[in-house]
């Protein structure tokens, strides 16, 4: 066999075959979550943060702000190990944050600031990604 021959066998030996069309992914079907769930809490600082329009953008994530009791029962789940050994914890001065990552460095975070006059302030800020939808144009 010809030397050139031979290569061209060869690369028709190896070529990669016709990738096969992707499989369609379906999303995960919804499902219900229990009232009092770390879900169901999470949902009650999102609507909160609706409600008082303490939504703003940072690139393509949504951060979502809430405060006193929705943003006291996220902080104090944390407490009761709900999410134990996945949450950090920092303390400087009167304000405690849980970050609810290991590190430290996402978004979700919730406080307890004992500086105000009021003796206690509870607060969690929830970040969401919302991608290219958020550089589409707003209605004129």
């Amino acid at each position: 066999m010809r030397p050139l021959a031979l290569l061209a066998a060869l690369a028709a030996a190896i070529a990669t075959p016709a990738l096969a069309k992707p499989p369609e992914l379906a999303p995960a079907p919804a499902q219900e979550v229990e009232e009092g769930s770390v879900a169901w809490l999470y949902g009650d600082c999102l609507s909160q943060a609706g409600e008082h329009k303490l939504i703003m953008r940072q690139g393509r994530y949504l951060q979502f702000t809430c405060w006193g009791e929705a943003a006291q029962a996220i902080y104090d789940r944390l407490q009761g190990g709900v999410a134990r050994g996945s949450y950090l914890e920092r303390k400087a001065d009167l304000l405690t944050t849980r970050y609810l990552d290991a590190d430290g460095q996402g978004g979700d975070s919730c406080w307890l600031d004992r500086s105000v006059p009021q003796g206690q302030l509870y607060g969690c800020t929830l970040v969401v990604p919302a991608g290219s939808v958020l550089d589409e144009p707003g209605p004129n």
